[in-house]
C-alpha cells in the first residue's frame, strides 16, 4: 500500500480549495509565475515571549531588516477567510532573531524522506545535495520540492528562503526506484543509514502510512490499528506493520533499527496527520508509542492557524491537524501555511498548508541547533526545542507536565503538545546561566555568575579587566547547554577611591579611631642611652603601617605611598632605632588588618640602615611581609578564587636634604616582589609580580608665620609593574558531559600610572590649636588611563 502525504481537511474553512486550486490540502501546491508574500505587522520585541532571556547572539536591528526582506516575506501565505492578522510562519517561530545571529544551519545536513524533488530549482542553488536513489519528480508532484526548500531554500536566490538556508540536504524518495508506486522499506532503511553516516542532524518525514481494512475506504494507519492487531494476533510491532501496511516483518525490523540508530546523532521529525477529527495518533508520527527505543530524539509536528498581535504574541489559535494526543510530551506545532518552491519549473512557486510544511521548519530548527550547539547530543537538541516551545496563549490548556531535569518543568497540552516552535528561545539560556566548577556536568558545582568575581586592589587599576578582555568563558544553563560569555565580566575593576585618596592621609579617614591613627595620637615612644649610642622605641596601636612607612621614608603629610600603606588597615607596629654617630639601624615589626579585605591581615618584619652626613640623610630598608587573603590587594570569590595569600619582599631607598633652617627636599622609592601559589577554581597561579611606589617633594616652614609648614609632593601609590595570572577556564563541553577547559595567561599590569600632585599646609595657632589644609590632583587616578581625580580637605584641632 503506498504511503500518504500529509493532507489536511478544512471542514471549517470553506473556499480554501479554490485558493489552492486542487484541494489537496497539506500535500498540495501549485505553480505560479509570481506570488508576492502578503504584508504582515512587524513584531515589537520590547514585549518578548521569553521574559528576561539572554539572547545567544541576537541583533534586534538586523532582525528587523531580515523580517522586511523579500525572501523572508516570500514564505508567507494566508488561509482564505483566516483573518487579517494571520501569523507569518517564520516570524511566529522567531527565525528572524536566529538569523540575525548568523545561525543559518551552516555546515549541517538534513535528510528528507519524501517524493517529487526538483533539485535544479533556483532555491537549491549552491546547496550540497546528496540524492539516494531515484528522486526525480513523478506525476507532477511538487511535495518534496516544497518541503526541501522550506528546510534549505537559498537566502540569496529566488523568491523565498529556507528555515536553515545554509544547510545541506540528503534526499530520498519513499517509493521504489523502478515502479515509483510502492513503498520500499529496504531503500528507506539504507537511506536512513546513509544519512546517519554522512552526519545528518535531522530526518524530515512529511508522509504517512495508509491502511485499507476490508470494507473501509483508504485511511491512515493509526496506533490503535497496530495495538489491536498485536492484541488479537499476539504479534510484534513489526508483524503488525507488515500485516496492516505491507512489507515483511524483517524489512520493518531493519527499518525500525535504522531509525533508532539514526537518533544517536540526529533527530527524527515526523509530520502528524492533517485529520483534525482524529481522536488517536497516526502510527507513523507516533511510532515511539509502539517502539520506545526510538523516542529519545523524536518530534511529532502539527499545523495550526494563528492570529498574532504587533508583539508577535498569539491572540488566538485554531488547530488544523490532529491533536498531539499521547505524543504530547514529544510534540510541537508550527504555522504550516507556506509558499515555497514548486516542481513546474526552476522558477516556479506554490502555496500549501499542512503538517507537511510545518515539519520542515522543525527540521530546519534542528540544523540551527546543531550549528549553535555542536557539543549537544541529538536528544539534547530535541529537549531544548520542546522545553522552550511557546505555550503562553489562551487556547493552550495544561494537561500535564514534563520534567526535563535540573528543575526545568514545562506544561504540555494534549491538543497542542509542548506548544509552538520558538527557535530564538531554544537558542537562549533556559532559566539563566551558571558557572561550573568541576570537570563533569553531572557533579560539578554550579555558581550563579553574580556570585563569582576577581576583585583587584588599587595596585592593579584596570589591568585585571584588560587582561581578561578577549577571553570567552563557558556558562551553562539548566539544560547543560554552554553559552559563551566575556571573561572580563568577572573582573571587578579598581576605581579611584574618593573616600580615601592616598595623597591626603590626614583627611582620608572618618572614624575617631582612624583619626587617632593618622594624627599620631595612638603612638608612644621611649629612649635609652648606652655608651656612645642611643636606642629609641616607637610604637603605634592603630596606625602601625603608617608608622613603619614614615620611618622608611615613604610617607609625608602630602603623600602616602608604599605597599604597607596601601595594604594595611588598623593594627600595631613597633620601630626600634639604634643611633651611633652618623649611622642608624632600625628594625620593624607589625601586625594589622587588611585595608580592603575583610577577615584578612598583613604582618611583617624589616630592617633599615641609615646614614646622616650633615644636612643630608640616606636610608635603605628591607621588608618581608605576609599578606593573608589576597595578593597585593587582589582577591576573588566563587570559582574565581585568587590565591589566599602572598609573600611580599620589598626594598626602599629614601633621602632627605635640609636647605637652610626651614627647607627640606625629600624622596622615597619602594620596589618589590610578591609570590603567590594557586587559587581555587579557575585560578591556577600568579607569576612574576613586581610593584613600585615613590614620592618626591619639598617642605618649607615659617613661610607666612613662625609656626606654619607647607609640603608639596609628587607621588605614585602602589602599582603593579609586572605580573600575570594563570587561569583554567571552561570553554565548552563534550557530548558525554565533560567540561572542556582551556588554559589562559592574563597580563595584569594596568595601562595607566597614577601620579599625584599633593599639597599640605599646617599652621599652629596661639590657642594651642592646629589648622590644616590639603589638596591633591591625581592623573590616571586608580592607575586607570585617562581618569582624573581631585580632593580638598581641611581640619581644625584644638587641645583642651
Amino acid at each position: 500500500m503506498p504511503p500518504a502525504r500529509r493532507f489536511t481537511r478544512f471542514a471549517s474553512l470553506a473556499g480554501f480549495c479554490v485558493l489552492l486550486a486542487g484541494c489537496g490540502g497539506g500535500g498540495s501546491s501549485y505553480d505560479t509565475a509570481e506570488q508576492s508574500g502578503p504584508s504582515s505587522p512587524q513584531p515589537d520585541y520590547s514585549s518578548d515571549w521569553i521574559g528576561a532571556s539572554v539572547a545567544h547572539t541576537f541583533d534586534a536591528a538586523r532582525a528587523a531588516q531580515i523580517r522586511s526582506a523579500s525572501r523572508f516575506l516570500g514564505v508567507d501565505a494566508d488561509v482564505k477567510g483566516g483573518g487579517s492578522n494571520q501569523s507569518h510562519p517564520y516570524e511566529l517561530a522567531r527565525l528572524d532573531l536566529a538569523l540575525s545571529g548568523d545561525w543559518t544551519g551552516a555546515g549541517q545536513r538534513v535528510a528528507v524522506v519524501d517524493d517529487g524533488f526538483r533539485i535544479t530549482h533556483q532555491e537549491f542553488s549552491g546547496a550540497d545535495i546528496v540524492a539516494n536513489g531515484n528522486i526525480a519528480v513523478a506525476g507532477g508532484s511538487s511535495h518534496g520540492t516544497h518541503v526541501a526548500a522550506l528546510i534549505a531554500g537559498s537566502d540569496d536566490q529566488g523568491e523565498m528562503m529556507g528555515f536553515a538556508p545554509d544547510a545541506d540536504l540528503h534526499l530520498t524518495s519513499y517509493l521504489r526506484d523502478d515502479n515509483r508506486s510502492e513503498i520500499d522499506l529496504a531503500k528507506l532503511a539504507g537511506a536512513t543509514a546513509q544519512a546517519a553516516g554522512m552526519g545528518a542532524v535531522a530526518q524530515n518525514n512529511s508522509w504517512g502510512l495508509l491502511y485499507t481494512p476490508p470494507g473501509d475506504p483508504t485511511r491512515e494507519l493509526l496506533v490503535s490499528d497496530v495495538r489491536d492487531h498485536m492484541t488479537v494476533n499476539g504479534s510484534s510491532v513489526a508483524q503488525a506493520f507488515a500485516g496492516l501496511a505491507g512489507g515483511t516483518q524483517a524489512a520493518w525490523n531493519d527499518y525500525f533499527e535504522e531509525l533508532e540508530a539514526f537518533q544517536s546523532s540526529g533527530v527524527i521529525v515526523w509530520a502528524m496527520s492533517n485529520d483534525d477529527t482524529l481522536s488517536v495518533n497516526d502510527a507513523s508520527s507516533a511510532l515511539p508509542l509502539l517502539i520506545p527505543e526510538v523516542e529519545d530524539a523524536w518530534i511529532a509536528v502539527g499545523n495550526g492557524l494563528f492570529q498574532t498581535d504587533s508583539a508577535n504574541q498569539i491572540t488566538s489559535a485554531q488547530r488544523l491537524s490532529a491533536a498531539c494526543g499521547e505524543m504530547a510530551a514529544r510534540c510541537l506545532f508550527a504555522d504550516g501555511t507556506t509558499r515555497s518552491a514548486a516542481a513546474g519549473s526552476d522558477t516556479a512557486y506554490g502555496l500549501g498548508t499542512g503538517t507537511s510544511f510545518a515539519a520542515p521548519q522543525v527540521s530546519g530548527a534542528i540544523a540551527i541547533m546543531a550549528q549553535a550547539f555542536p557539543s549537544l547530543s541529538s536528544q539534547e537538541w530535541t529537549k531544548r526545542l520542546l522545553a522552550t516551545a511557546y505555550s503562553d496563549f489562551a487556547d493552550f490548556a495544561q494537561d500535564g507536565t514534563v520534567d526535563f531535569g535540573s528543575g526545568v518543568i514545562k506544561a504540555y497540552s494534549d491538543e497542542w503538545g509542548m506548544g509552538v516552535l520558538d527557535i530564538a528561545a531554544a537558542l537562549s539560556p533556559v532559566d539563566g546561566v551558571s558557572l561550573v566548577n568541576g570537570r563533569s556536568l553531572d557533579n560539578a558545582e554550579r555558581i550563579i555568575v553574580t556570585n563569582a568575581a576577581l576583585v583587584s586592589g588599587s595596585a592593579y587599576g584596570d589591568g585585571t579587566r584588560a587582561g581578561l578582555a578577549g577571553i570567552d568563558i563557558a556558562v551553562f544553563d539548566r539544560l547543560d547547554t554552554p553559552f559563551l560569555m566575556p571573561a572580563d565580566i568577572l573582573a571587578v575593576t579598581s576605581e579611584p577611591d574618593t573616600g580615601q585618596p592616598h595623597p591626603l592621609p590626614l583627611f582620608a579617614e572618618s572614624s575617631a579611631f582612624d583619626m587617632l591613627a593618622v594624627s599620631g595620637d595612638d603612638r608612644g615612644s621611649g629612649q635609652a642611652d648606652f655608651g656612645a649610642g642611643t636606642y629609641r622605641l616607637d610604637v603605634a596601636a592603630l596606625g602601625g603601617a603608617d608608622l613603619v612607612s614614615s620611618f622608611r621614608g615613604l610617607t609625608s603629610p602630602a603623600a602616602m605611598t608604599g605597599s604597607l600603606s596601601a595594604l594595611s588597615g588598623h593594627g600595631a607596629a613597633m620601630v626600634g632605632q639604634i643611633a651611633a654617630g652618623p649611622w642608624t639601624f632600625e628594625h620593624y615589626g607589625l601586625v594589622t588588618s587588611h585595608a580592603t579585605l575583610s577577615e584578612s591581615a598583613v604582618g611583617g618584619v624589616g630592617a633599615a640602615l641609615g646614614l646622616e652626613l650633615g644636612s643630608f640623610g640616606l636610608k635603605a630598608s628591607m621588608l618581608t611581609a605576609h599578606e593573608q587573603g589576597g595578593v597585593l590587594g587582589l582577591s576573588g570569590y566563587g570559582p574565581m578564587g585568587a590565591p589566599a595569600g602572598a609573600a611580599i619582599n620589598s626594598a626602599a631607598l629614601s633621602a632627605e636634604l635640609e636647605i637652610g633652617h626651614d627647607g627640606l627636599v625629600f624622596a622615597g622609592l619602594e620596589t618589590g616582589t610578591a609570590a603567590a601559589g594557586g587559587g581555587s577554581g579557575y585560578v591556577t597561579g600568579m607569576d612574576n609580580l613586581t610593584f613600585s611606589a615613590f614620592q618626591i617633594g619639598v617642605a618649607a616652614s615659617n613661610l607666612f608665620g613662625e609656626s606654619d609648614r607647607l609640603t608639596i609632593a609628587v607621588s605614585q601609590p602602589l602599582r603593579l609593574e609586572t605580573g600575570s595570572i594563570d587561569l583554567s577556564l571552561p570553554v565548552g563541553r563534550t557530548r558525554q558531559g565533560a567540561v572542556v577547559m582551556a588554559d589562559h595567561r592574563a597580563d595584569l599590569v594596568p595601562a595607566g600610572r597614577q601620579i599625584d600632585l599633593g599639597l599640605h599646609y599646617q599652621i599652629e595657632l596661639e590657642t594651642q590649636a592646629q589648622l590644616e589644609f590639603g589638596a591633591v590632583l591625581s592623573h590616571d587616578a586608580g592607575h586607570i588611563g585617562g581618569a582624573t581625580h581631585a580632593s580638598l580637605g581641611a581640619q581644625f584641632r584644638g587641645r583642651f
